[in-house]
């Protein structure tokens, strides 16, 4: 997956959630590559704050699905269709595990519902 804006901006809407353990982790799970294609454990780490509980209230879950949403080439509504919260909390801190291909086979699948 890919942001759709510069990097800067990213960072710039991070700052709108207001939760210490999410400003803290930034630095260590949000990994862009120059061409603005995302590490597939830092969508795993984004979407599971579009989740309530553990560390974030029900209204910063809602500011993270707004940012997913305006920063993601495909919305959290399209990546939970196809990636359970399972799977993200399993592999978002798995740094030197390869999930590319099994990520990219998740997220490109055929919605069939």
């Amino acid at each position: 997956m890919n942001i759709t804006v510069p990097k800067l901006e990213v960072l710039s809407l991070f700052k709108t959630l207001n939760n210490p353990n999410f400003q803290s982790a930034i630095d260590t799970y949000w990994v862009v590559a120059e061409n603005g294609s995302v590490k597939p454990q830092s969508v795993l780490w984004l979407f599971c704050w579009c989740f309530p509980g553990g560390y974030n209230t029900k209204e910063q879950s809602q500011i993270a699905r707004k940012i997913f949403n305006i920063i993601m080439d495909r919305s959290f509504d399209y990546v939970a269709e196809r990636i359970d919260q399972d799977y993200a909390r399993k592999y978002r801190y798995k740094k030197n595990v390869n999930i590319l291909y099994e990520f990219n086979k998740m997220i490109n699948q055929q919605n069939t519902y």
